[in-house]
């Protein structure tokens, strides 16, 4: 069975910082209805070349400081030393910042001209950058929360940007009439405020000491993330430029709102997971029963994931009907399968752990690299053939080629029993109610069909259980959980020993 003390402490900030996360990324959706009300689809795709542009920025920008820091302060068991990785890496991204901003000042022309051909966009390309500096000097600070587990800080911090946001852009959408400008201006101001705070909070935990031997270490463990960053931008964001440059900005913004909507289960339940799962497995491989604890965890996780997503699948016509304006309907054929493409990105993060444990990231150029070439491939022949819907075809493909590779190698140097027999039988089950749900009730009438539809996805987690996919075991720690949880967070402090 698994530890039960190490599941409580695993589910008690899986709960925190999901709430924390919730509000922090629920910024996003919940100003979907406005922005599918207030921009049109062509606006809507201006925006996500701008968002693809920013992520493609952060992504090749030093980023993997974030991962790197956490894994490094994990791993020391000095105080002084940990401080020091903290330090060294926000100094670092720092400097790194700054020279991604002005590459990104003097891309900005090439980069309008080449996706809108309209000099009226060239200052969002402007403000995109400084979102840049801003996004990337927050990474280590919130690193560092993850590491120490200091959930409950987060979330304050989560609530606060979560009311900023959504004051501003509510103000400069809906009542000034700004569009796209507005957004991005409002995400500008608000990303210089939070980074400049959570900046000074944790340098003034940490000091300012900036440690060579350290800066080196974290260099070469984080090294092969660069090459690997080019091919994760095609494998995240590519098929949202092939959308743009062969279809058009209109469809992409129908692709993308489809798209957004299907990452909720990702960004809500993976979300708040990695929070607290990139501190907890390495306190995880000090125990000698270690590898049956990760199978255990993933099997938690799937389940959780796929109970979440069933739902959100079989009513996504029914959601765009509501939250957006008709030209946007079409994009619920696109949630289905963001859902499983992100089930398998989901699972990955799991067979990932080996690389970062043991510290042999060399694999994950080799392993992003191949999904992108296959990327770019099935892009640019079904985008052109089946539309929008070639793109989520390829997505889809690709992240399970992508888990797959991950699990191949990572299994040769951290050997794990997977339980990828009951991943599948999850898998399965769960699809063929949701295609039940799609073919046997669409000639019902609709408010029957909302009724069987429920019907589908509260019997999906009974058929997991009748089927005992959960052992006993599995079950008295789930049954522990939902007994214990609400009074170990008000009664436990904001961290845990980080060793």
């Amino acid at each position: 069975m698994v530890n039960e003390n190490g599941l409580r402490v695993l589910l008690k900030h899986f709960v925190v910082y999901g709430a924390g996360f919730v509000l922090l990324n629920a910024v996003g959706f919940f100003l979907i209805p406005i922005y599918a009300r207030y921009l049109s689809t062509g606006e809507y795709g201006i925006l996500e070349v701008l968002s693809r542009c920013l992520d493609v920025a952060v992504i090749i920008s030093a980023s993997f400081l974030g991962i790197t820091s956490i894994s490094f302060y994990s791993q020391e068991k000095d105080e002084r030393r940990k401080k020091s990785v903290i330090s060294t890496a926000i100094i670092t991204l720092f400097c790194s910042s700054v020279i991604g901003l002005v590459v990104f000042l003097m891309a900005a022309n090439s980069l309008n001209r080449y996706f809108f051909g309209n000099q009226g966009y060239l200052p969002l390309f402007w403000m995109t950058g400084f979102i840049l500096l801003a996004e990337l000097n927050s990474t280590v600070p919130m690193a560092f929360l993850q590491a120490r587990m200091q959930s409950r800080l987060y979330i304050l911090i989560s609530i606060i940007k979560f009311l900023v946001v959504i004051g501003l852009t509510v103000v400069a959408v809906v009542v000034l009439k700004q569009g796209v400008k507005g957004v991005i201006f409002c995400n500008m101001v608000t990303g210089i405020l939070f980074a400049g705070i959570l900046m000074g909070y944790t340098l003034s935990k940490t000091g300012h000491g900036f440690d060579l031997g350290l800066f080196k270490g974290m260099l070469r463990f984080g090294l092969p993330f660069v090459p690997g960053s080019a091919f994760l931008f095609v494998l995240n964001n590519g098929d949202r430029f092939f959308i743009s440059r062969l279809l058009d900005n209109s469809t992409l913004g129908v692709y993308a709102l489809g798209y957004k909507i299907g990452l909720v289960v990702a960004t809500f339940v993976l979300g708040p997971f990695l929070k607290v799962w990139g501190p907890f497995m390495f306190k995880l491989d000090e125990d000698s029963d270690s590898r049956k604890s990760f199978g255990r965890y993933f099997l938690y996780f799937t389940i959780a994931y796929c109970i979440t997503a069933l739902p959100l699948a079989i009513f996504s016509r029914e959601i765009f009907r509501i939250i957006s304006a008709k030209g946007y309907w079409d994009g619920y054929r696109v949630v289905p399968y963001v859902l499983v493409a992100y089930l398998f990105w989901s699972i990955a993060a799991f067979f990932d752990s080996g690389f970062y444990i043991t510290r042999k990231t060399i694999y994950k150029p080799l392993i992003l690299g191949s999904a992108a070439v296959l990327a770019f491939i099935l892009y640019w022949t079904l985008i052109p053939t089946f539309g929008m819907m070639g793109a989520a075809y390829a997505t889809v493909i690709c992240f399970a080629v992508f888990s797959g590779l991950t699990w191949f190698f990572a299994d040769r140097i951290y050997p794990v029993n997977y339980p990828l027999g009951k991943f599948v039988y999850v898998l399965g089950l769960g699809i063929a109610l949701y295609l039940i749900g799609i073919t046997f009730l669409a000639g019902l009438s609709p408010w029957l069909q909302v009724i069987l539809k429920c019907v589908l996805a509260l019997v999906y987690p009974g058929l997991i259980v009748a089927s005992r996919v959960l052992d006993k075991g599995d079950l008295v720690a789930a049954r522990l959980y939902v007994i214990t949880m609400w009074g170990r967070i008000t009664r436990s402090g904001d961290s845990v020993p980080a060793s």
